[in-house]
């Protein structure tokens, strides 16, 4: 079995890499709809935590090159805990996490001992003897009660953002969304997609989350700014019970560009994106009350 602790550069390389072959390889397979089983939450199987910001992406490629029917995943120790075995041959998934050094000791001075990207490994229940591999159905946020919003609603509504109409865009010299009524829409799930996708641009406001907004289009940063929003629109999608409907078409050469040029873009679009979805969430009021964490190979 692999052991974790490879070094950062490799990490950050060997991940960026499995991102863009993806793109390259099936552009296609980001169309598909993120309530399919490659979209639903990639949760741990033991704890039903969610993962998190690259690894979230990480698991929903493995899905989709896999042909999987259900995202659900599970360390070699989990299984052996559970009186399970990883069946010979099965691969894993790497996935990442950062791990603090200990404390550095210089003289009279305690320095912090600062943090390493290490991986742990993952396996599919599927690839698991004797695991309990029933999964319950995710749980739908769109059943209307009496004088309620959906949280696919509310994700729009109790935003706080000012929205205009027109064109769909987020505007940063006035701080305001555009978009068209839901009305001029092919369907309720392409409206609430590109509505989640320029709320999330409006999150990077200064007085928000803060990212840079001074991007040109065609710059990297333009790019990965796009990235983020895609990526946070799935993620709101998935979490709101909506069929999420890509825009990658349009941004494809663009991120291909960036992650090419940066092997660490990646991480910091699905960190950012991930910052953002939860921010329109707690708007919205949902919280996920098994609460998101990243399993370690200790686990």
């Amino acid at each position: 079995m692999a052991k974790s602790g490879t070094t950062k550069s490799d990490l950050y390389q060997e991940t960026t890499d499995l991102i863009i072959k993806a793109l390259e390889t099936d552009p296609g397979a980001w169309q598909k709809s993120w309530r399919s089983a490659a979209g639903q939450v990639g949760r741990n199987h033991v704890t039903g935590k969610p993962y998190s910001g690259v690894n979230s992406l990480v698991l929903f490629v493995a899905c989709i090159n896999r042909g999987l029917s259900v995202n659900r995943w599970a360390t070699f120790k989990q299984a052996q805990a559970k009186g399970a075995k990883v069946k010979k041959g099965a691969k894993g998934v790497a996935l990442c996490y950062f791990r603090k050094l200990p404390n550095k000791v210089d003289g009279d001075d305690e320095k912090s001992g600062g943090m390493v990207l290490s991986r742990f490994y993952v396996f599919h229940i599927s690839d698991i003897d004797g695991f309990d591999t029933h999964v319950e159905a995710e749980p739908t946020n769109n059943v209307v009660l009496p004088g309620e919003e959906t949280l696919s609603m509310r994700i729009i509504s109790q935003s706080g953002a000012t929205i205009i109409n027109g064109e769909p865009a987020y505007i940063p010299s006035i701080d305001a969304v555009r978009l068209p009524e839901a009305s001029s829409f092919d369907s309720s799930d392409d409206y609430f997609t590109t509505a989640y996708h320029e709320l999330v641009h409006w999150t990077g406001h200064k007085s928000r989350l803060d990212r840079d907004m001074k991007n040109k289009y065609g710059d990297n940063a333009y790019a990965l700014e796009e990235l983020v929003a895609e990526l946070g629109a799935a993620m709101l999608s998935n979490i709101a019970g909506v069929n999420f409907l890509s825009q990658s078409s349009k941004y494809l050469a663009g991120w291909l560009k960036a992650l090419k040029s940066d092997k660490r873009a990646i991480f910091t679009a699905a960190s950012k994106a991930q910052a953002a979805a939860d921010f329109l969430l707690e708007k919205a009021g949902y919280k996920d009350e098994s609460e998101s964490e990243e399993e370690v190979e200790a686990a």
